[in-house]
């Protein structure tokens, strides 16, 4: 347990540690490098969870930044989901959007070979229908597998105890339509996490085509 953990850096005293420049609240992190694995379509790194979010963001950028959308595009990346969904209240209060896609990543429920559980690395990307801190609407489902199947995207179903920024911004301002756009991971949470590489294009691909289709006539029809 984390109570139970202690990091030795060599100090005798609280001061030795001051002179180190280590100070009360400063952030400790693993040290994990980057790793194709020998099944290369499997990528292992520390936090997948939400490093793909922040990667699937900038590329979602590069790949419409040609493109003329019927919208204003707003990406960012929020602070202290794990802790609250913090700056996704903060976000979602500041821009006011019409409809959200949330990028996240969620865990994968293979590794036991049970053939209903749900989250499979390399089945595609998730849809995600409910967790504890949102229902995914039926008109937002439909929009979502009808883009799948024009834009050929590999989809799996998938739900979970936990939740994502999905959770505060659907309940923002006057209420947003929000899906998330996510993939697993094995061993979320640790500090060595496996993607599967196809599954993430799967998410590029279905994220970057709903974009393009959003415009008032989506956001009414979703809106009912």
């Amino acid at each position: 347990k984390i109570e139970d953990m202690l990091l030795d850096v060599g100090a005798d005293s609280k001061e030795e540690l001051l002179e180190m420049g280590i100070n009360l609240g400063d952030s400790i992190v693993p040290k994990v490098d980057f790793q194709v694995m020998k099944n290369d379509k499997k990528l292992l790194a520390k936090a997948w969870d939400n490093r793909y979010g922040c990667l699937i963001a900038i590329e979602a950028l590069e790949a419409l930044k040609d493109t003329d959308l019927d919208c204003d595009l707003y990406i960012g990346a929020n602070v202290q989901e794990e802790v609250g969904l913090r700056g996704a209240k903060a976000s979602a209060h500041m821009i006011d959007p019409d409809i959200a896609f949330v990028v996240d990543c969620s865990p994968a429920n293979d590794m036991l070979g049970k053939k209903d559980d749900l989250g499979k690395i390399g089945e595609g990307t998730l849809l995600r229908l409910f967790d504890r801190t949102m229902i995914l609407a039926p008109t937002m489902r439909d929009f979502l597998l009808e883009t799948a199947k024009d834009s050929d995207v590999k989809y799996q179903y998938y739900h979970s105890p936990g939740g994502t920024d999905a959770g505060s911004i659907h309940v923002a301002n006057n209420g947003v339509p929000t899906a998330v756009v996510g993939i697993c991971s094995r061993y979320i949470h640790t500090a060595n996490s496996i993607i599967n590489y196809e599954d993430y294009f799967h998410a590029h691909t279905l994220l970057t085509s709903l974009i393009k289709k959003v415009n008032t006539e989506t956001i009414d029809k979703i809106r009912g």
